[in-house]
């Protein structure tokens, strides 16, 4: 399991839920890391895609912005790296995020 992700991530949605409670439903999570063979070809039935970065968050003019959430040592995918560069060709924002502070920061780089 990714423990120090999985931290991070619960630690990043608490923030931006006390912090912008106004935006609520703006930043979400994509379900990515199904918990079993059987479960993971059910919902790749249903679109799921390898790679997709860990949260999506919606920005005004209908843009979206993708963070990927990495531990300190934590290194992107063949997959995540592939969903990177699919998403930056389309103009999209891709951000990697490896602490609470560079949430923070990059959120309030969205909310002037």
């Amino acid at each position: 399991m990714r423990r120090p992700e999985q931290a991070l991530q619960i630690a990043c949605v608490n923030w931006f839920a006390y912090q912008y409670a106004h935006q609520t439903g703006r930043l979400y999570m994509n379900y990515n890391n199904p918990p079993n063979a059987q479960t993971g070809g059910i919902l790749k039935a249903m679109g799921l895609s390898a790679g997709i970065a860990d949260l999506s968050y919606l920005i005004d003019g209908g843009r979206i912005v993708f963070i990927e959430l990495k531990s300190a040592a934590g290194k992107q995918s063949a997959n995540q790296k592939a969903f990177e560069q699919r998403v930056t060709e389309l103009g999209a924002p891709y951000h990697i995020v490896r602490d609470i502070y560079e949430f923070m920061g990059l959120i309030n780089s969205y909310n002037p």
